[in-house]
């Protein structure tokens, strides 16, 4: 039962993304704010959940569900501003840590007048002939006997199997066996959403007829389909991002995201960060981690398993029964191999090693920002800190850039604090400039950036 609600609610929240596209696409021109210019596709999936206290990984996984983008915690988190400047969000405490979800009016689709009616009324009319064409088109058995269902299947198809691709409009045909034995044709698309295959037959014969008989039509459906498309919806609006195919940047992780991608600290904050390394992978990254952050995982898991009544992530997956205790020793032992096994190797090396590199940070340099590292009361927490962002500023040899892609190294911290400390003290250093690209790079910002650059 509960499928079919969540079926319910993707259909419900693809329709209404249809309309804020005709709104967005009207009143966007002129913004080069991009977060500004993609809040509306986030306020029907708000609206669902007006009243109750914001849960970031709930509206991460409902916009993963309705869109398919790539989306997590850390990009929903940096929304935040902008979704309670917009009324969407209120803060629950002066110091904004916790918020509620308005019950706010949609405005932004109950304004939008005949621009919004209009492209609705005209994917309506477009359902309507759907219907007719599948009708005449072959005596297929469940076909959708409303309007409205044939609007469902049609969006759904449009923007999960992203019917304006060239693989998908040169779709291939085949027979195979159904449940019964009986032989019966069936469309070859790729299998990623709920719809039947006499569904996606159907989708797929009547695209292909429409963009032939009517460009009209094929305009309407274009911009339908572009919804599940990031790479389409930045193009179309936000003119200044620029998307990257390929990247040789090494990041490397921080210890903490290093035991949420092994698992350690439970299933959300793995499938959290596991996407964003998969990306990062897909366009040619290279992902590993230092010998001194092995060093630190080792240390945090050991005081987990050694302490009575631990604290901490790892502590609370095990008391939730996410993690086994006998696998967090496993990997305490030898995150190293662990790593190893999910693509993720080690990169063992000292401040002395590579004496040609001492020249682009130097001893007293590496000394400077670990006196500045103060909120660090741990010493061995302040020396990898310290150590582990000279290894990135001594491996770019000055290397200097606004682009991430382009950065050649970076560290990939959760500390917010760590990662802002750096910037300034590199910048009082003089090895580099405020506008460019830090040592270290929270993983909020890294999350957004690879989420609009490459979907």
């Amino acid at each position: 039962m509960s499928g079919l609600v969540e079926s319910r609610t993707i259909n419900r929240l693809t329709k209404t993304a249809a309309r804020v596209y005709a709104i967005l696409d009207n009143f966007g021109n002129g913004s080069t704010d991009v977060i500004d210019r993609l809040i509306p596709f986030l306020e029907p999936i708000l609206a669902a959940r007006a009243g109750q206290p914001l849960n970031t990984g709930d509206i991460a996984a409902d916009v993963r569900a309705a869109y398919k983008w790539n989306f997590n915690e850390d990009i929903v988190e940096v929304f935040v501003p902008r979704l309670e400047q917009h009324g969407w969000l209120v803060a629950r405490d002066p110091a904004k840590s916790s918020y509620f979800v308005a019950q706010k009016n949609e405005v932004s689709l109950a304004d939008s007048g005949e621009i919004g009616e209009g492209v609705i009324k005209r994917f309506y009319e477009i359902a309507i002939d759907f219907k007719k064409f599948s009708e005449a088109l072959s005596p297929l058995t469940a076909l959708p006997r409303s309007v409205e269902e044939f609007q469902d299947i049609l969006i759904e198809w449009l923007i999960y199997v992203e019917a304006f691709s060239e693989h998908n409009l040169n779709f291939t045909l085949g027979v195979q066996k159904d449940s019964s034995g009986t032989l019966r044709q069936v469309v070859g698309v790729p299998d990623i959403t709920t719809l039947r295959d006499e569904e996606k037959f159907l989708c797929a014969r009547y695209v292909q007829h429409a963009l032939k008989s009517n460009p009209e039509v094929g305009e309407v459906l274009s911009r339908i389909a572009s919804i599940g498309l990031l790479t389409e919806v930045v193009q179309d609006f936000v003119k200044p991002v620029s998307q990257i195919e390929k990247s040789d940047l090494v990041v490397y992780l921080d210890a903490p995201i290093a035991m949420e991608l092994l698992g350690v600290s439970g299933k959300a904050a793995r499938e959290n960060i596991a996407p964003i390394v998969d990306e990062l992978k897909r366009i040619g990254c290279q992902v590993r981690i230092y010998g001194q952050s092995l060093q630190e995982i080792k240390a945090t898991l050991s005081a987990v398993l050694g302490n009575a009544r631990p604290t901490g992530p790892t502590a609370q997956a095990i008391a939730r029964g996410d993690v086994m205790r006998s696998f967090v020793a496993e990997v305490a032992s030898d995150p190293e191999t662990f790593l190893a096994q999910i693509g993720v190797p080690t990169t063992h090396r000292t401040l002395e090693q590579n004496p040609s590199e001492i020249s682009y940070f130097t001893e007293g340099q590496y000394q400077e920002l670990y006196a500045a590292i103060t909120f660090q009361q741990n010493p061995h927490a302040r020396e990898h800190d310290a150590t582990v962002s000279t290894f990135i500023m001594r491996q770019r040899r000055k290397k200097s850039t606004r682009d991430l892609f382009e950065a050649g190294f970076v560290l990939l911290t959760k500390n917010g604090l760590l990662a802002q400390l750096t910037q300034r003290k590199c910048v009082e250093l003089g090895v580099m400039i405020p506008s460019t690209i830090p040592p270290v790079v929270h993983r909020r910002v890294f999350s957004t950036s690879i989420w609009l650059r490459t979907g």
